[in-house]
């Protein structure tokens, strides 16, 4: 268990099973090493101790970070999926992976009542998405 932050294995986006597990000396420690990637897919954080685990988790720079699991995020359908920095090129699932998916587009009708402010189901030619 001879692993630092300098290697592979902790510098590149490695994908599993691969648990690297290194030694650190307090939490802005880990914050800075975790963070300190060009990568953000997924994080997990484990703690006994909730409080810590969230202040921690929203301290992160991933598109999904788990407390005390890992990846199980993938699994839910209603949650978005995806990276940020370099990971990724967008979002599955959620709302925010269906609307990756479509194109919206706006009617307004000459004359209307809305006076082209309706949108979605309010709109008199009703919402469009291709």
């Amino acid at each position: 268990m001879n692993i630092d932050d300098t290697m592979d294995v902790m510098r590149d986006e490695t994908f599993g099973p691969v648990l690297p597990i290194t030694r650190v000396h307090d939490d802005d420690e880990a914050i800075r090493l975790a963070n300190d990637s060009r990568y953000g897919l997924s994080s997990s954080v484990w703690s006994a101790d909730d409080q810590r685990a969230e202040q921690m988790a929203a301290a992160i720079e991933a598109g999904s970070i788990c407390i005390n699991d890992c990846l199980v995020s993938y699994a839910v359908g209603g949650l978005p999926f995806g990276g940020v920095k370099e990971s990724g090129i967008g979002r599955v699932h959620g709302v925010e992976g269906l609307r990756a998916f479509a194109t919206s587009s706006r009617c307004w009708r000459a004359g209307s009542s809305c006076g082209g402010s309706c949108s979605g189901s309010r709109c008199p030619a009703g919402p469009t998405l291709r």
